[in-house]
């Protein structure tokens, strides 16, 4: 069924109320995700929401469930980046947190290395089954994570839907949550909300996101951002004539305060996109995922609360990590840094060509180009401005290879 977003209720309950009453429905929301007459399994990251999913399902049956995640190969170096996190350079590894947790709990743990060796034939694969091109560059790593799991399960539980109902991404509604706390006369608060932001992300990359959700009603906003990030000059005649989809769709919002909007628009937008491909990358293994943070009660609940009881002094998920508390580690609870499934992308266009077969080449080749939707000399210039470090276009880069094997898949007629 569809989410009804309700009116925030003007009773508003105490806070230890709220924890406690998300908290049991929580649990049931997990508690009626784990029914199965196959084997079950969850996958497990280092952050908030799969550890609570695993620590609830253990406390539920303490069986040895297995726990699948993934891991990249050291030759990919993957780091933080330095235009989002102050703490930048810092490799990323969620296998070590994954590990601690499964040992504690006696899980059966799978650390899946993720790899990039085919990555061309393997984003191929992955859009047959999507059946469209797509912007997230996590669907290469959780094609072969998924791939693994259901070697030895045929449901899995995730925690894909906890950030867009409870303030995950704060660096996309840090603005709005220091709005509401202004409007409220709570100015000592907002200061230090700024303060304890910064201390983990970048002020700069806040304000681009918040230019990014601004720009979905104020059009001329995305022109003006598209030219500063340098993405203009790879768009070819064809591309020229359109304006970028909004990110979310307009819908009648749900009366309260900004961070609530925010968090409606990424519910009913972003995190459809999310859905329909971990649905279409799942069901290509023929594995069942459920969602617990995406059962109607505990969304319809989280709705009717006020925005501080979801983010607080530029932390996000305040709820979830108190009703956690004493339950999952403080070490995770507390991780104020919010990763996302990083993936190593962009060092996927800076790796020497291999022939006709590699993800420039590809960009680069006549068959692209003769569409009209991207320019040469825009391309090259994109390309080259990512391969000395000078700004970092791997998503887009990502974005445009996904949109030309689309093309190739689904569009051009098969070859004799």
């Amino acid at each position: 069924r569809y989410w009804k977003y309700p009116e925030q209720s003007k009773h508003r309950i105490p806070f230890e109320q709220a924890q406690s009453e998300f908290s049991e429905l929580f649990k049931d929301a997990v508690k009626l995700r784990m029914r199965s007459d196959v084997p079950l399994g969850v996958t497990l990251s280092a952050g908030v929401d799969s550890s609570a999913i695993t620590y609830v399902m253990h406390e539920i049956d303490p069986s040895p469930h297995h726990c699948f995640t993934a891991r990249f190969l050291p030759e990919e170096g993957l780091i933080q980046d330095k235009a989002i996190y102050v703490e930048s350079d810092l490799s990323i590894d969620e296998s070590i947190s994954a590990k601690e947790v499964a040992a504690e709990l006696g899980l059966k743990s799978t650390i899946v290395d993720t790899n990039y060796r085919d990555f061309v034939s393997s984003l191929r694969k992955t859009i047959y089954h999507l059946e469209s091109g797509n912007s997230a560059p996590a669907v290469i790593p959780l094609m072969q994570l998924l791939e693994r799991t259901k070697e030895d399960v045929t449901v899995v539980l995730e925690g894909q839907g906890a950030d867009e109902l409870l303030g995950g991404y704060i660096v996309t509604i840090l603005w709005a949550s220091v709005f509401d706390q202004l409007k409220a006369g709570k100015f000592r608060e907002a200061l230090q909300s700024l303060r304890e932001f910064s201390k983990t992300y970048t002020i700069s990359f806040s304000l681009l996101m918040a230019a990014r959700m601004a720009s979905n009603r104020i059009g001329f906003l995305s022109t003006i951002q598209q030219k500063f990030m340098g993405i203009e000059q790879a768009f070819g005649p064809v591309l020229k004539k359109f304006r970028r989809i909004a990110d979310y769709p307009e819908t009648d919002e749900i009366l309260g305060d900004s961070v609530n909007r925010k968090l409606q628009r990424q519910h009913s937008g972003d995190l459809v996109n999310l859905l329909h491909y971990g649905d279409a990358v799942s069901m290509a293994h023929s594995l069942e995922s459920r969602m617990p943070f995406l059962d109607f009660r505990l969304v319809e609940y989280a709705f009717k609360l006020p925005s501080e009881y979801k983010t607080r002094k530029g932390i996000g998920k305040i709820l979830l990590r108190e009703a956690m508390a004493g339950f999952v580690p403080d070490k995770i609870l507390y991780n104020r840094t919010k990763l996302g499934f990083n993936t190593p992308i962009g060092q996927q266009f800076k790796k020497p060509s291999n022939g006709e077969d590699g993800p420039v080449d590809v960009l680069l080749s006549d068959r692209c180009l003769a569409r009209g939707l991207f320019e040469k000399a825009g391309l090259i210039k994109l390309i080259a401005n990512h391969q000395s470090g000078k700004r970092d276009h791997g998503r887009l880069l990502f974005r445009i290879l996904s949109t030309e094997l689309w093309f190739r898949e689904f569009v051009d007629p098969p070859a004799n």
